[in-house]
């Protein structure tokens, strides 16, 4: 994982610490959508309407907070802000645990988002201060891969964990993780405050908006698979509803482990278009598919496209972005990611409820393929102008 980073500096962060801290977050958050719609159902009666609703604030909160998170880090002032993330994602985890009625629920899944989003961005944006980036689509790949891990690996541990010790195991670990998190941090010396010129804070400059746009539409098609894979699944039989996600998560997470390298060695206008290509085909394949074994492969496929998404589209917002605000720019490109799985859901669920779910399906692949076919010409390298 960290050996991925290809990092100099003066100042060396601590990249290990980090990894395992966000990992360890994004674990707890990941247990909580496995564990969030049954504790819901059985507990407040509440309807797959408000079960969506409580799932997608946490990615509200998320959106919010990254662009902020990550100017911070720019400024030198990343591991308070990283701090602030692990307890609010701890105090999250806690009214969750013991909340009395619906609103105190919604309530701390946005601080649980606010939390988690603090904690990713304002540790990259920690990472990247002062660092020369020989590779930024391994450096950011390789980074991210710890909150991506934590997404997909968390509720196969809230799955184990219930197997082994029941619904209290779950929660415990969901409370215990984020402290784990705030140790890590709490214990790693801190880099002082820039004493260059700090850049200005923006919630969404333009750069960000054109790479992030893309990555939206990527997640567009996360959002699909998050809210309808199951019951895709479901409706083919053969039981691999039981098996399908893990089979999605683990293209997404090797390509992501192995194939980062070639974000760099290929140009954006070559790589990003790829990789929306091989998501939006695989998302088609996926709801033209009549039989396992193809649905299956489309998955593989889509979850290979995805996994390279979001360093192809670091590398095109680091590429455009100044030295000094880069953590600010990765955070507002990644809060439209959020943005894309929010969209993602409900208007998946709209289509199927419309029409099929594998049109559904069909239509978040249309929409990969669009990104791919827009992301040709704002990837392509800025002129050069010679002065005569």
């Amino acid at each position: 994982m960290t050996s991925s980073l290809s990092l100099a500096s003066s100042a060396k962060p601590p990249v290990r610490r980090l990894w395992f801290a966000v990992l360890a977050g994004y674990l707890a958050l990941g247990a909580t959508l496995q564990q969030l719609p049954l504790y819901l159902s059985q507990r407040f009666a509440a309807d797959e309407f408000t079960i969506g609703l409580a799932v997608g604030l946490a990615f509200a909160g998320t959106a919010v907070i990254r662009p902020f998170a990550g100017w911070l880090g720019d400024i030198g002032r990343g591991k308070a802000m990283v701090v602030a993330g692990a307890l609010a994602t701890s105090l999250a985890a806690w009214i969750l645990l013991y909340a009395g009625n619906i609103p105190t629920v919604m309530f701390a899944r946005v601080l649980m988002g606010l939390g988690e989003g603090a904690l990713f961005s304002a540790a990259l944006g920690w990472l990247l201060k002062d660092v020369e980036l020989a590779q930024p689509g391994r450096t950011i790949g390789g980074f991210g891969l710890s909150m991506w891990a934590g997404l997909s690996l968390g509720p196969l541990l809230a799955t184990a964990l219930n197997a082994i010790g029941g619904d209290g195991w779950v929660w415990a670990a969901v409370l215990i993780l984020p402290l784990i998190a705030l140790l890590l941090v709490i214990s790693a010396p801190a880099t002082r405050p820039s004493s260059s010129t700090k850049p200005a804070f923006r919630f969404l400059s333009f750069r960000a908006l054109k790479s992030g746009s893309l990555l939206g539409m990527g997640a567009f098609g996360y959002g699909t698979i998050s809210a309808l894979l199951i019951i895709a699944l479901h409706l083919q039989g053969q039981g691999a509803e039981s098996y399908g996600l893990a089979v999605f998560s683990a293209a997404f997470l090797l390509i992501r482990l192995l194939g980062s390298s070639l974000v760099d060695y290929f140009a954006s206008r070559v790589m990003l278009p790829g990789t929306l290509v091989l998501e939006g085909l695989g998302l088609v394949l996926f709801g033209l598919s009549g039989q396992l074994w193809l649905a299956l492969l489309a998955l593989i496929l889509a979850g290979a496209g995805l996994g390279l998404v979001y360093p192809a589209t670091s590398k095109l917002t680091i590429s455009q972005a100044g030295q000094e605000g880069r953590g600010m720019a990765i955070g507002s490109m990644t809060s439209l990611w959020d943005v894309g799985i929010m969209l993602g859901g409900p208007i998946a669920g709209a289509i199927a409820t419309a029409q099929s779910v594998s049109t559904a399906f069909v239509v978040a692949g249309a929409v990969g393929l669009l990104a791919a076919l827009l992301a040709v010409p704002l990837s392509r390298p800025l002129p050069v102008t010679v002065a005569k």
